[in-house]
């Protein structure tokens, strides 16, 4: 019998340790792996572009994005706020890398928590040109 790893789907709850940095050799914008969670494929306009990267990866398995300034709100969407907050800017050229801690079911509240929150605007968000508003 084989066990069937969890991997990151539609509507799955997705756990990642990531760091960003201005070099794809120096993560500078965080002080070290940070936690980042949230519901995959929540958003209003669906499945992001940085969720299509994380699709269908494995607990453990790593990643590595590199997001032009221009393309900060297209790449991540829904999801710029949060990112945002662990990063702390938007303005530069951005290397993302980190790996899938954990994948699992999120309960029907966090799903409707999350496509709630889709459409909000937290602290350092609005008028700083991250999130587009």
């Amino acid at each position: 019998m084989t066990v069937d790893t969890v991997k990151v789907d539609t509507l799955k709850k997705i756990s990642l340790k990531i760091e960003a940095g201005n070099t794809p050799d120096t993560m500078d914008m965080t002080a070290g792996p940070e936690t980042f969670e949230f519901i995959y494929g929540a958003g209003a306009g669906g499945i992001t572009p940085f969720e299509y990267e994380l699709a269908h990866k494995v607990p453990g398995e790593a990643f590595e994005f590199n997001v032009r300034r221009q393309d900060f709100h297209n790449f991540f969407e829904h999801l710029t706020q949060p990112i945002h907050q662990i990063i702390g800017r938007c303005d530069c050229d951005l290397y993302l890398k980190g790996y899938v801690e954990q994948v699992s079911t999120p309960s029907d509240r966090e799903i409707i928590k999350a496509m709630a929150g889709t459409s909000e605007c937290g602290d350092g968000c609005c008028g700083d040109g991250c999130c587009n508003h």
